[in-house]
């Protein structure tokens, strides 16, 4: 069979283990006339269950789908949809409305593909018709499609796996060649094909399944085969409908490879024919509003779109209250009444670079899209670049256009709350398990082994600390030296890492400490030494001195009874010290605590609790750094909400210790690393069901999205934990079964906003000695 280049249908599939290949790897030549297809042992006949009876259109799994009813271009796509570079290719009448013809010798057409297609797994399927040659039995040479890579850099990788689809005339038969990485020949003879009516054929492939699987069908019958590969993909650039002497071997008598016939409903998805084979049984997640699955699919990728807009050299703008703040006419971050004139003010902390760049790896994660992959990986780079040596990041740095560092903001300052180290670290460890790149994961090292070396002696860790002159601090107006923190999670961050890092690499120092520090360990008691109520009173303040004294943070946060440390602190450290050590003090704390707040709840839905309490009990509330009782018989003093205590989750916690007894309590933190099917199916179900119970609020959530993609609310772009719409859509792809295994929530119950880890157990630990 006679080969060029343009009969190569490039695929350039993604597969979860990204494996770089060599360099200096040879490249694969094409077949020339006379030379010999091998067909790959283990090759299968392939029914599908039913052929579609009428135009597929945009369903949930489209991808790129074109009609040809009233032009060359998509009439819709996730990325590019314009046709280009069309020679000899008109409209004719189709299956359906009309069709691609491609009958001339030198017709072709491209569409830029730039995230028009899902590497890792989908189906490329259409109607065809052979002109008035018949094609199939002609005994020549004829290229159909083909995805072209774009051309590697020098010093990477060659070329990714790669697909070509073509009629071969020494059997006249469709070929589906994969090389490169993987060699498989999938043949479906044609000669008996009727060249007067239309055809349906589908390519299919599927890199996140067992294996990986490619498909060949012609009017439903075809070839399917499973093979092993480790090639690193490429992102594709474009794809060609019939052949053209730009990929030809110039010179060669076949210089050109016509398709001769005509296309209709070219239809691209993200998702593979083992869905249409008999048999197949699909999970059962219930109905979905289509309209709405839809327009939320595209408000995401228009926000996302924006995002990646405002995205300075891997790092975005400072935020207020978690939401960066606009120009209204310029669309620039601002956080001072203009921007530096060395270049532009970026955040590193709380809703800024390193988690914005989280959720662009997890939109990669869920869609398959290149461009995400691109972003996160810049914000990653981002991180590497402002690390400190020692392994702290700063609040915010200036960054010029391309990215570089010009200058850090308190450049001897590590914030530890507000996720100012948590949030760069999770982030460089879920970037090294998607990549692999050790560099990640050697800078999230060195922020672990930096926040263990500042860790109070006892057990606690500051809200800040100063790296020049080596001293914690408590955050606030009234910031106390050596000082510890329970507030916006200055503890509880640093102890999530040292359970991670202990179950990413097994050293015990991230349990037990090194010389000055006492890793998790000291994290039990520094609770019980920092309880301030009297008697039957449970609670905590916010901060502490290195004594254990309650102190000042600002002129509203005094040295009382916070409600707020027992939800979002004091409920998960207990839970994760009962559970790493077996002790029923912690549990009996958590009860304890439970039954206060509950007999002191002011009843009713305008009643809840008051802001502060004193030690005995008594409500108060601070302001101007001056501490305010609380008579609740006076009509004008401040009242109680639920605002700032939530205690459902503590009660759930007791409630499953009480029924299920300590032993099967800690045994329903532990879970398998492998998913069964049943795993699977439950997690699908479960994530429509979330769909399900959002869909309103995102409807009413796409009335307010603006024409350039963005949700604004009082000159705030709003975060992507924020939007409604967001979740959906990565829960949508979830239920679908369209996301590969790593984006599947699976072993035990981790410590809140850990890694993409796989742990059975997360709380199996050397910690039982620890009281």
């Amino acid at each position: 069979m006679c080969r060029s280049y343009a009969g190569l249908v490039v695929l350039c599939l993604l597969c979860c283990t990204l494996v770089p290949a060599s360099a200096d790897e040879p490249v694969t030549a094409p077949l020339l006339q006379g030379e010999q297809k091998v067909v790959t042992p283990g090759v299968r006949d392939f029914k599908m269950a039913e052929l579609p009876a009428r135009p597929h259109g945009r369903g949930l799994d489209t991808l790129f789908y074109c009609s040809f009813d009233e032009s060359r271009d998509a009439d819709y796509a996730r990325g590019n949809g314009k046709s280009g570079l069309a020679v000899g290719s008109e409209l004719a009448a189709g299956k359906w409305g009309r069709a691609l013809d491609c009958t001339d010798q030198k017709a072709n057409m491209y569409f830029g593909m730039a995230r028009n297609l899902v590497p890792r797994g989908g189906t490329l399927e259409c109607w065809v018709k052979s002109g008035p040659n018949n094609i199939w039995a002609d005994g020549k040479d004829h290229c159909l499609f083909y995805l072209r890579p774009q051309r590697e850099m020098p010093g990477g990788p060659r070329a990714g796996v790669t697909i070509e689809l073509t009629k071969g005339g020494e059997d006249n038969a469709l070929h589906l060649t994969v090389t490169r990485g993987a060699t498989a020949d999938l043949a479906v003879p044609t000669a008996e094909l009727d060249p007067a009516a239309w055809h349906h054929l589908a390519v299919s492939w599927d890199f996140v399944g067992a294996g990986t699987r490619f498909w060949l069908c012609v009017d439903g019958s075809g070839q399917e085969v499973t093979l092993e590969t480790d090639r690193r993909p490429l992102p594709f650039v474009s794809l060609q409908i019939g052949n053209t002497h730009w990929y030809g071997t110039y010179g060669h008598e076949n210089e050109f490879y016509p398709f001769g016939g005509l296309v209709d409903e070219l239809h691209i998805s993200d998702e593979t024919l083992a869905r249409r084979e008999p048999g197949y049984e699909p999970v059962d997640i219930g109905e979905i509003d289509v309209e709405i699955a839809l327009a939320a699919e595209d408000a995401l990728q228009r926000w996302l779109d924006k995002w990646a807009e405002l995205q300075v050299g891997g790092a975005w703008g400072p935020d207020r209250n978690g939401s960066p703040i606009i120009d209204p006419d310029t669309g620039i971050f601002f956080r001072w009444p203009r921007q530096p004139a060395d270049g532009r003010d970026v955040q590193i902390d709380a809703g800024c670079s390193a988690l914005r760049g989280q959720h662009f790896l997890e939109a990669y994660e869920h869609t398959g899209d290149e461009r995400w992959r691109q972003v996160a990986v810049n914000s990653a780079e981002f991180c590497l670049r402002a690390q400190a040596p020692r392994g702290y990041w700063c609040y915010g740095y200036v960054v010029d256009a391309s990215g570089r560092v010009v200058a850090a903001r308190a450049t001897n300052w590590a914030q530890i709350q507000d996720q100012g180290q948590i949030g760069p670290w999770r982030y460089l460890v879920n970037m090294y398990l998607v990549t692999g790149d050790e560099r990640y994961f050697e800078a999230a090292t060195r922020s672990a082994d930096f926040l263990l070396s500042i860790e109070n002696p006892n057990g606690s860790w500051p809200g800040r600390y100063d790296a020049a002159r080596g001293v914690g601090w408590t955050t606030g107006g009234r910031g106390v030296e050596h000082g510890c923190e329970y507030n916006d999670h200055a503890t509880t961050d640093p102890m999530r890492i040292m359970i991670a890092m202990y179950q990413l690499t097994g050293d015990e120092k991230y349990l037990k400490g090194t010389e000055g520090s006492k890793g998790i360990a000291g994290i039990g008691q520094w609770m019980f030494d920092t309880q301030m109520g009297e008697g039957t009173v449970r609670g905590w303040c916010q901060q502490y001195d290195k004594d254990n004294n309650p102190v000042w943070s600002r002129g509203f946060e005094a040295p009382l009874i916070s409600p707020r440390v027992v939800n979002r602190f004091i409920h998960p450290m207990c839970r994760w010290m009962y559970l790493m050590t077996g002790n029923e003090r912690y549990m009996k704390l958590l009860q304890e605590t439970y039954d206060w707040y509950r007999a002191v709840e002011v009843p009713g839905p305008d009643g809840g609790w008051y802001y502060q309490y004193l030690p005995d009990g008594t409500p108060a509330t601070s302001d101007d750094y001056k501490t305010i009782t609380i008579d609740p018989k006076d009509p004008n003093a401040p009242k109680p909400s639920r605002g700032k205590l939530q205690l459902t989750g503590l009660e759930r916690t007791l409630t499953q210790y009480r029924e299920l007894g300590p032993e099967k309590f800690r045994e329903s933190f532990v879970g398998s690393v492998e998913l069964t099917p049943e795993d699977i199916a439950t997690r699908r179900k479960s994530a429509a069901s979330y769909c399900r119970s959002q869909a309103e609020k995102v409807r009413e959530e796409l009335k307010r999205q603006r024409p350039d993609g963005a949700w604004v609310s009082d000159g705030q772009l709003l975060q992507p934990y924020a939007v409604a719409t967001y979740w959906y859509v990565l829960n949508l792809r979830l239920a679908r079964g369209v996301v590969p295994p790593r984006a599947l929530p699976r072993g035990g119950r981790s410590p809140g906003g850990m890694p993409k880890m796989w742990v059975a157990d997360w709380f199996d630990m050397p910690l039982e000695e620890a009281q």
